[in-house]
């Protein structure tokens, strides 16, 4: 569903901060994964609302030693638009609401990793939804795709570099904030 398809259910503004909380999902789990991150935008065209530039699935395989644990990390970086926009947004958040292209990843990888693991597609997919709620529940996370969010409704498109950078600091900012004992010098 495009942008023109869901402006009868939302405003403009509703509908530009649920494209931005959900892109802002993307791209704070692939900076947290520690995968390379393109562009983030939430400028429309007439496939999508918003875009969150990553690499080719084929790619983040590469960057792990474990295929499998990075055809996991692919899947939740699917979900994550959908789940942060569920958890920052939810009186607008529906079931798959934009989501056509994050949908087909996931059914496309779970396939893919369901071949070799021999678990059940429903059970894989209900095990990585509840681990991605388990990141979008995470405080620091949450902050992040708020702050990213809020960055995107400014400027709408943010590159590559800086994208990379923003999301960086506003993770290690939120994470000392929420979890300081973490960051303490320890004293000799």
């Amino acid at each position: 569903m495009n942008r023109q398809q869901r402006t009868k259910r939302l405003s403009e503004q509703d509908e530009l901060r649920h494209t931005a909380v959900h892109e802002a999902g993307h791209a704070v789990m692939v900076v947290h994964f520690g995968f390379p991150l393109g562009s983030v935008s939430i400028e429309s065209d007439c496939f999508s609302a918003g875009i969150t530039k990553t690499p080719e699935p084929g790619e983040l395989g590469t960057q792990h030693p474990d295929s499998l644990f990075a055809l996991e990390k692919q899947i939740i970086i699917s979900m994550a638009g959908t789940e942060a926009v569920r958890i920052a947004f939810p009186e607008v958040a529906q079931p798959w609401l934009g989501d056509a292209d994050d949908r087909l990843q996931i059914d496309v990888r779970i396939k893919e990793l369901c071949t070799v693991t021999m678990e059940g597609e429903r059970s894989t997919e209900r095990r990585l939804r509840h681990i991605t709620d388990c990141y979008m529940a995470d405080q620091a996370i949450r902050s992040a795709v708020v702050d990213v969010a809020n960055e995107l409704l400014k400027k709408t498109t943010i590159g590559k570099r800086a994208a990379k950078k923003f999301i960086k600091q506003s993770l290690e900012k939120h994470y000392r904030n929420f979890y300081p004992g973490r960051f303490m010098r320890r004293r000799r």
